[in-house]
């Protein structure tokens, strides 16, 4: 399995990237904001590339949808969509199987499929702003299952590496002293993430109820929590049934290990780099051209490329070409 590099890795990268660069003026915090801009940057590109990366979905039914000023039904576009990336939407029947694909159009195209009725099955959709509106209105019976890329967690600093887990006593012990976590329930800071060591996916949410430096020891609260979800993650009394040691402990508001491919990590640093020497003075051409040339070979990915009609009928194995397509 591969080991992906955590956050506090990639700043460590960042830093002995800066070269010459006053590295002492420059704060942990200014290196994670810009990380996470490059994080950011790095979905856009990787969500184009391979279409299941970040890939979420909701489900909305006709009691998500009011009238809006011309009459047509519209929905508040599920919360978590990174830049408005709705990929696709599929319209069933409430609980079953999809009747069809749900095509987008333009608000200039729209007109001939206005329907103030919600007697129809939806063809097509838009978004506008933050809604989404269907045309015809979506019909009672059916709900709509929409297709979006997510919003990436936040990369924050890994606050210990678990060593062992005592899920009979709700606490684990890590390797090293954390710097940011409290019990304080003041601060989100006494809710805390566990974050798979591989995928940095977030595998449950809890709140401290005890911090032992000697031992390095975390334990949650199991009852009266004071909070039961924080930043939308819903905070549990139990450790996760699937911890397991080397995973990380980070504070609630994010992870600490990118979800990204772990080919994105060079990218993450470079973009870091730039920006940071910005702040200072003008980069090197150099450091330009190696962010170009990480980015372009990230936009060479061909995993994922495979199913796209151009590479079908370019691709002798996935289909005959007609013509010759260059790519």
């Amino acid at each position: 399995m591969t080991v992906s590099l955590n956050v506090s890795e990639l700043v460590t990268e960042t830093r002995g990237l800066l070269d010459e660069f006053n590295v002492e003026g420059i704060t942990t915090n200014q290196i994670l904001e810009c990380l996470n801009r490059a994080q950011k940057q790095a979905v856009r590109i990787a969500a184009r590339q391979v279409s299941s990366i970040f890939l979420g979905f909701s489900v909305l039914d006709s009691d998500d949808f009011t009238s809006g000023d011309d009459g047509v039904n519209q929905a508040e576009m599920p919360s978590g969509v990174f830049a408005r990336m709705i990929k696709k939407i599929e319209v069933r029947t409430t609980g079953g199987t999809v009747v069809r694909e749900v095509t987008p159009i333009s608000v200039d195209h729209r007109h001939p499929y206005i329907s103030t009725s919600s007697s129809s099955i939806p063809q097509f959709y838009d978004v506008v702003g933050t809604k989404i509106r269907c045309y015809p209105n979506l019909a009672s019976g059916y709900e709509l299952i929409v297709h979006y890329t997510k919003q990436p967690d936040t990369l924050v600093l890994p606050q210990g590496q678990i060593n062992t887990i005592n899920s009979a006593n709700s606490y684990v012990l890590v390797d090293a002293a954390w710097t940011d976590l409290t019990t304080s329930t003041d601060s989100r800071n006494a809710f805390i993430n566990f974050i798979d060591y591989s995928t940095g996916a977030v595998k449950g949410s809890a709140q401290i109820v005890l911090l032992d430096t000697s031992t390095k020891q975390i334990k949650i609260k199991t009852s009266a929590l004071t909070r039961s979800t924080v930043f939308g993650r819903t905070i549990s009394t139990s450790l996760p049934s699937s911890l397991a040691a080397d995973d990380y402990v980070c504070v609630v508001r994010g992870t600490c290990v990118p979800q990204l491919p772990d080919g994105f990590s060079d990218f993450l640093v470079q973009h870091a780099t730039v920006a940071l020497k910005r702040r200072v003075k003008e980069p090197s051409e150099e450091d330009y051209a190696a962010l170009r040339d990480i980015e372009n070979d990230l936009k060479k990915m061909c995993h994922g490329r495979e199913s796209t009609m151009r590479i079908r009928k370019a691709n002798s194995i996935l289909g005959n070409a007609l013509r010759r397509h260059y790519l």
